[in-house]
C-alpha cells in the first residue's frame, strides 16, 4: 500500500511592481520618454488614424448593416491582402439556421462558404461583460462547430493592435484569446 504524504502549502508572494512614477522618473533620467502606444515602429492607435477613420466612415455607407470599427478592419484585411471578394468569396453578416429571426439562428459576421468557415467578430463591451453573453456566444460556437463549420472568434483588442497577425491566424482557421478572456 502506497504510503501517503502531506503536501505543505508554499507561501505565495505577489512580485512587486515598480510604481508608474518610479518607472517615469528612470525613463525620464535616461533622456527617454514613455509614451504608450507610441514610436516610430509602433502604428497609431485605430481610433487616432485619421485616414483609417475616413476610410470607415466610407464603408459605413456602402455596407447594410453598417458594421463596427473591428468589422470593418477585418473587410478591408480581406479586401485588399486576400483579395477577396464580398459576396462571393465571404459574405458579411450572413444568417445561418433563420439568423436573428428564428429561435437558435446565428448571424456569422463573416462567412467563407468554401471553407466552411465562419468569423465572429467580439466586441470586449457587448460579448464579455455579462455571463449570459459569454453562455451565448459559447453556445453559437459550439452549435456551428457540431455542424461542421470552422468559427474563429476576433476579438477587438487583438484587431485594434495587431490586425494582420490575427487574421493571418484566422485565415488559417486558427484562433487567439482575447487577453481579457483569459482565466
Amino acid at each position: 500500500m502506497a504510503r501517503r504524504t502531506k503536501l505543505t502549502p508554499t507561501p505565495f508572494r505577489v512580485p512587486r511592481v515598480p510604481s508608474p512614477g518610479r518607472q517615469r522618473r528612470v525613463f525620464e533620467r535616461q533622456g527617454l520618454e514613455l509614451r504608450p502606444l507610441a514610436g516610430p515602429d509602433i502604428p497609431l492607435p485605430p481610433d487616432q488614424d485619421a485616414e483609417l477613420q475616413a476610410r470607415w466612415q466610407a464603408w459605413q455607407e456602402q455596407v447594410d448593416p453598417v458594421g463596427s470599427l473591428p468589422e470593418f478592419i477585418v473587410w478591408e484585411w480581406l479586401v485588399n491582402n486576400k483579395r477577396q471578394r464580398a459576396g462571393i468569396d465571404f459574405m458579411y453578416q450572413h444568417p445561418l439556421m433563420g439568423g436573428r429571426t428564428e429561435f437558435g439562428g446565428f448571424v456569422l459576421d463573416y462567412y467563407f462558404p468554401l471553407q466552411q468557415m465562419g468569423w465572429m467578430v467580439q466586441g470586449l463591451r457587448w460579448h464579455l461583460n455579462k455571463p449570459e453573453d459569454r453562455a451565448r456566444n459559447m453556445i453559437a460556437k459550439m452549435i456551428l462547430t457540431g455542424r461542421g463549420l470552422t468559427v474563429v472568434e476576433l476579438w477587438e483588442d487583438s484587431l485594434l493592435t495587431r490586425p494582420d497577425f490575427v487574421l493571418e491566424k484566422a485565415w488559417q482557421g486558427q484562433e487567439l484569446e482575447s487577453w481579457r478572456n483569459r482565466g
